[in-house]
């Protein structure tokens, strides 16, 4: 279930990443991974700064000493879970400003949209209102009569007929 689980996380964030460039952030987000590359770049910027100034035996007793390198370690600690927070809240920021851009984007797409089938469904209803007006409302009923399928009605004989003087 783990590989399942790896494998459909990785499904996503390929999907998020193409998509959303911003998404990359989210392969940095690992606390553990994250923690070590902390923790390796302090040991270095420590390391030189020994050999810069080298430490002074014998002026800390070791209670005071030991004390002193928990708080450091605590607020390492802590200044470590700062910058992941810091991270994390940068990278889903850019995300949802990605998603947010997006969204816009579409809904001005479907506003355009809208307002062009408006616009047809507007043009069609008058080209049909400038037909009917021409050939009046009983179009169809005059076509069905001159074509002999139905029965020519009196008043149109009637008019249609020669004058005779009687």
């Amino acid at each position: 279930t783990v590989a399942t689980v790896s494998t459909a996380d990785a499904e996503v964030f390929a999907a998020l990443s193409s998509k959303y460039p911003a998404a990359t952030c989210l392969q940095d987000l690992n606390f553990q991974d994250f923690k070590a590359k902390i923790i390796e770049a302090r040991a270095k910027k420590n390391l030189a700064a020994e050999k810069a100034n080298p430490a002074q035996p014998g002026k800390i007793e070791p209670i005071f000493k030991t004390l002193t390198d928990e708080i450091k370690s605590l607020q390492l600690s802590q200044s470590t879970y700062d910058q992941y927070i810091k991270a994390v809240t940068s990278c889903y920021q850019r995300i949802i400003l990605d998603v947010t851009s997006e969204l816009k984007s579409s809904e001005r797409n479907q506003a355009q949209r809208l307002s062009l089938l408006e616009n047809a469904i507007r043009d069609l209803q008058s080209e049909k209102r400038h037909t009917s007006s021409l050939e009046g409302l009983d179009w169809p009923q005059r076509q069905l009569q001159r074509a002999g399928l139905l029965p020519q009605r009196e008043s149109q004989s009637m008019s249609t007929a020669p004058y005779m003087p009687g």
